[in-house]
């Protein structure tokens, strides 16, 4: 599942698993054999890996975090990469599609935008016509005849328990969005 890479000191591959081939595109892990790890990447990447990563890289420090890899058909993909120094000079790079993990993370953002949205209108326009159908329907108790003050007082019964509905709504919302990530 995890793609596996060994390189020279100079970036070249020696060794890449099948993994490693399929997470890139390519049919044979050979391909990479003889070429450098930059085939991988765009030029900004690239820039990116040498001005940030190498120097964590040659102070004999391990790096792990996330990039964006070129499959061998020129996209581009989400990736977390771990890349450890040897005391050879060569290097071990362990790398994973995050493809879906970033698709999940995108239909969560959703899901919470929408919950943001579903929790304004609960609390706010929901709550404030149940708060204008509580007070005239208290205000018809004192005008409503012994026969009809049944009625009235469950609808100001139920007007009540809407109100309590919205608020624990809104309640486990505000719970549900300030959750952190996990």
């Amino acid at each position: 599942m995890d793609g596996i890479g060994i390189t020279d000191a100079d970036g070249e591959f020696l060794y890449a698993n099948q993994a490693h081939a399929d997470i890139y595109g390519y049919d044979d892990p050979d391909a990479f054999l003889g070429n450098t790890w930059r085939m991988l990447y765009d030029a900004e990447e690239v820039d990116r890996f040498e001005s940030e990563v190498h120097p964590v890289l040659d102070a004999g420090e391990q790096w792990r975090g996330e990039a964006t890899g070129v499959r061998a058909d020129g996209s581009n993909f989400p990736q977390e990469i771990s890349l450890t120094p040897l005391s050879d000079g060569r290097y071990i790079c362990v790398v994973r599609d995050i493809t879906e993990r970033r698709r999940y993370e995108h239909r969560l953002e959703r899901q919470r935008d929408n919950l943001e949205i579903l929790n304004k209108v609960v609390r706010h326009d929901i709550r404030n016509d149940l708060q204008v159908a509580l007070g005239y329907a208290e205000i018809l108790q004192d005008f409503v005849d012994e026969e009809g003050h049944e009625h009235v007082e469950r609808v100001v019964s139920s007007a009540r328990d809407a109100i309590e509905i919205t608020e624990s709504a809104g309640d486990v919302a505000e719970v549900m969005l300030s959750a952190d990530d996990e």
